[in-house]
């Protein structure tokens, strides 16, 4: 089926959904319209031909209203912050930096969902070597969870709320919307490429680049003032060790290229990124390519059955500094530009060299433009990963750049703290009028069927069988399948 007639059959089923969340709005079926909200929330980050939906935040908004009680006079507690982190990652992602600078100078009140208690025992450490508290949010219905979530607020009465949303995610946003005027609330964009619920529950919204704050102002509506540039750094264990390559290297005779990530981000686009591994393999024989990541492996498979000894795919891996310092140059996923890699690489001293696609890959490191890290052709970054490969002086001269590529820890803090203090920081909101052309195409290409319908079929999702009988069918009969391929 062509893209246009999926796209056509996916607008429709979303114009099918609003009538059906109005319904049940209008019904009191509150619990219904979040769970249609939400899985179709996710097949529009999936989707992603638009960053915001106006329709749904204004059911989030009707919805927050009705549910919970404004009647209480709000007093905030000094000094309190509740940080509430739908991702509940341990090191990747922000949570970790935020909240680490945060307990330097708040009581920091963290929510997270319980299923992620297990997975965050630095964030904990940190609380607790703090004097910071730990809530679960125990998995239930989404009615259930926000009353959770608001209970924990009325306790502890923050006077800063953070929000830290996985795209989807209804229990933040209608929370969130229901203290406008009462705390400071702050939004951290990290999804700032695609589509995302919750435009409406924020007073500042903490972009990581202007790449993010011009789709944020051009194509999500929020507003100039409330958007404010905090560059972020990575998290990086200096204790962690070398834990030794996985495959034979010769470290005198050979080279290492290395690059990771979901492996998602390196499908579509005509395989131009296998083309570019291709390329490198076979123009240069010392060069001995290693993947870390996960997901669908069936295009770096074939590569590494043409180059069985020289190309080696690894799950992500702890020691992740401690590989990047050992390689050549780090090669950027394509189309989809990693931007945590692009700055682990820059903070091991190493090029991410980079193909550019669309404007994805912008503003990820600190004056990035003069850096000469992203390629507009392939015959560009050819000779770029040349000199890189057979010019060890050029290349540990454009190591020694990539250093300064990166915010500190302590300038991250003090502007952290100039957001909090003053609705400000250093870095300039600059907004330009990003070409988003490829990446839409570049997602149509890439979304299925498959995709509509196992995003309805959802475990946290159960009602949305009583309005899309069929396509919740397919997709639970979908997932099934899937699960028998992976155990056979």
């Amino acid at each position: 089926m062509t893209d246009n007639k999926i796209c056509i059959t996916i607008e429709q089923k979303i114009k099918k959904a609003k009538k059906k969340i109005d319904t049940c709005i209008e019904k009191e079926k509150y619990e219904d319209a979040l769970e249609l909200i939400q899985a179709f929330s996710w097949i529009l980050y999936e989707y992603n031909q638009y960053y915001y939906d106006e329709h749904f935040e204004k059911c989030i908004q009707i919805i927050s209203d009705k549910v919970l009680n404004s009647e209480n006079d709000y007093v905030s507690s000094k000094n309190t912050i509740l940080f509430f982190d739908a991702f509940g990652l341990n090191s990747r992602g922000l949570a970790q930096i935020y909240i680490k600078a945060l307990c330097k100078r708040y009581n920091v009140v963290y929510v997270t969902y319980d299923r992620q208690k297990n997975n965050i025992p630095d964030i904990l450490r940190i609380l607790r070597e703090n004097n910071g508290s730990a809530y679960y949010l125990t998995q239930s219905n989404c009615l259930k969870m926000i009353e959770r979530l608001n209970v924990i607020v009325e306790k502890v009465r923050p006077e800063i709320m953070f929000m830290y949303d996985v795209p989807d995610d209804v229990v933040g946003t209608v929370v969130f919307n229901h203290y406008k005027g009462k705390t400071k609330r702050f939004q951290i964009n990290l999804t700032d490429h695609a589509f995302w619920l919750g435009t409406t529950a924020f007073d500042y919204c903490l972009e990581f680049r202007n790449y993010g704050a011009s789709i944020s102002n051009y194509y999500r509506n929020i507003s100039l003032e409330k958007l404010l540039i905090l560059p972020y750094y990575p998290i990086i264990n200096s204790d962690i060790e070398f834990e030794g390559y996985p495959f034979q290297f010769d470290d005198k005779e050979n080279l290492l290229v290395f690059s990771g990530g979901a492996l998602y981000k390196t499908l579509g686009a005509e395989n131009r990124y296998y083309k570019i591994v291709d390329y490198i393999l076979s123009s240069y024989p010392e060069i001995v390519f290693w993947y870390a990541g996960s997901g669908d492996c069936t295009e770096m498979n074939k590569l590494k059955n043409k180059y069985s000894n020289r190309i080696f795919i690894t799950e992500e891996r702890e020691d992740l500094n401690e590989i990047l310092k050992r390689c050549t140059f780090y090669l950027s996923t394509y189309p989809v530009c990693g931007g945590l890699m692009f700055q682990y690489a820059a903070m091991a001293g190493k090029v991410p060299v980079t193909l550019k696609f669309d404007n994805i890959s912008d503003d990820i490191l600190i004056n990035q433009g003069e850096l000469n890290v992203e390629f507009l052709c392939f015959e560009e970054m050819k000779r770029e990963i040349k000199r890189l490969i057979k010019d060890k002086e050029y290349r540990i001269a454009r190591e020694e750049k990539m250093k300064k590529a990166v915010i500190s820890e302590v300038e991250f803090e003090n502007e952290l703290f100039s957001a909090l203090d003053n609705g400000k920081t250093s870095y300039p909101v600059v907004i330009k009028e990003i070409d988003i052309a490829s990446t839409k195409a570049e997602y149509i290409s890439r979304f299925k069927f498959k995709n509509l319908y196992c995003g309805l079929a959802r475990k946290d999702a159960i009602q949305v069988c009583k309005y899309f009988p069929i396509e919740f069918m397919f997709g639970v009969l979908l997932k099934i399948s899937y699960k028998m391929m992976r155990f056979n």
